[in-house]
């Protein structure tokens, strides 16, 4: 019984895979998982020198425009 329920979740799971909403959320993840690579790298952001959470979320907003500045210069080429 726990071998047929499982390929079952296994064909559900698939299917959920191929989905339109699916492909859409992953598209959105990755554009979200680049910026905050980026953002970590080019911006030193792996540990904040900062010690309030204002500061830090002031931090934060100015390399997050800073990759938006980016990311128009190259969708304009």
């Amino acid at each position: 019984m726990s071998v047929s329920l499982n390929r079952a979740e296994k064909l559900i799971a698939l299917h959920r895979r191929d989905s339109l909403e699916f492909v859409q959320r992953q598209k959105k993840r990755k554009l979200v998982e680049q910026s905050f690579t980026w953002i970590k790298h080019w911006t030193g952001f792996q540990q904040v020198k900062l010690r309030s959470r204002r500061r830090v979320e002031w931090l934060f907003q100015i390399a997050a425009a800073a990759y938006n500045l980016v990311r128009m210069t190259r969708s304009r080429r």
